[in-house]
């Protein structure tokens, strides 16, 4: 748990001693995206997204041997199945345990959380954040923030948890400059400071300065700069923190833009600098860059996959002529895109 006394976190197990991972905790509204981000960390659709907010406990992630468990209110471990991980209620259950052998869990433990605003989530469900997590990211809507729910589940946090967390709020492209700017004030008001930070992120501004191929004041009031510093700052403690940040960042850039080299040019002006300033040799910053720029090419809406496609569908429609099958089957950009999604994410992995 981190204990606001330094600037490291403290990974050392109080009950055994052993060194233990960072643990981030996603906290937010029902349907504000946490879960489907956590998959896509993940590289794979693991926890089920399409769920009310009652149906589904605090999910604490793990690296291991795929597998999974919950543990009810007496404290014992019930197997469960992944993929039937959708049909533990809250009723009764303290958390599921859930391991994974994705890269991103080498590195940190991850938490997600249901929807704050169901009056019928045990308030348990909080405390045991409070006691696990060491940052939290709360996801906001920031055309609809914020909300009373979010208020009072904020007051019953731990302040000293609250001060290594940020506020993310989301799709503000849907504001007017001025909006965003009071959307942030109010934010900050209301909040009274307690989060470290707080990112009003715009993903099409984000896109946008990315095929620029600089990093321009468009980049920087898109929130992708603070993003990428945020993300530094939650993942600085870990060994290799800044790299993971760089990669992630890259992945979702080039997964925006499909554009390999939009993605390398900007976080290369963005990224090089720092990397170099903490330490990281040449060969390793701007390997980092290059390779988290090229997953351009295979995660969708990748250009390649767009171009592939066309070529494909006539060669495999004049294949099926020639066999004699007058109605062929097509090959669509939609297929190659399935098919790219999780090899793609495996890559950043």
């Amino acid at each position: 748990m981190y204990h606001g006394t330094t600037n490291e976190f403290d990974t050392a197990d109080e009950a055994t001693g052993d060194e233990r991972r960072p643990t981030i905790a996603l906290m937010g509204e029902f349907s504000a995206g946490k879960t489907t981000l956590i998959n896509f960390l993940l590289g794979d659709d693991i926890l089920p997204t399409r769920v009310t907010a009652t149906q589904l406990p605090p999910v604490w992630m793990s690296y291991g041997e795929r597998s999974a468990f919950f543990v009810d209110d007496e404290g014992n471990e019930n197997e469960v199945a992944i993929e039937d991980l959708g049909t533990v209620g809250v009723e009764g259950v303290r958390y599921i345990r859930l391991f994974a052998d994705t890269g991103i869990l080498s590195e940190l433990d991850l938490i997600d959380t249901p929807g704050i605003s169901d009056p019928n989530i045990p308030i348990s469900f909080r405390d045991f954040v409070a006691e696990k997590a060491d940052a939290l990211l709360w996801c906001t809507h920031s055309t609809q923030a914020w909300r009373e729910s979010e208020r009072s589940t904020l007051d019953a946090m731990p302040v000293e948890l609250l001060k290594h967390s940020v506020l993310l709020a989301t799709r503000s492209d849907k504001l007017t400059p001025q909006d965003r700017a009071r959307v942030r004030e109010r934010l900050v008001r209301e909040t009274d400071g307690r989060f470290a930070n707080i990112i009003m992120f715009s993903a099409l501004d984000a896109i946008e300065a990315t095929s620029q191929g600089e990093a321009g004041d468009l980049w920087r009031t898109s929130g992708g700069e603070e993003l990428l510093e945020t993300l530094t700052e939650l993942f600085g403690s870990l060994r290799g923190g800044l790299g993971i940040s760089v990669t992630l960042v890259g992945m979702l850039l080039a997964a925006s833009t499909g554009i390999v080299g939009a993605t390398v040019v900007t976080m290369g002006l963005l990224s090089l600098p720092t990397m170099l300033k903490r330490g990281y040799g040449p060969e390793i910053a701007t390997g980092t860059i290059c390779a988290s720029g090229t997953l351009g090419q295979i995660i969708p809406p990748s250009i390649i996959l767009v171009m592939l496609g066309d070529v494909m569908t006539t060669a495999y429609q004049q294949a099926q002529l020639e066999m004699g099958i007058f109605s062929p089957k097509t090959v669509s950009v939609g297929d190659l895109f399935a098919g790219a999604l999780i090899p793609g994410l495996l890559l950043v992995f």
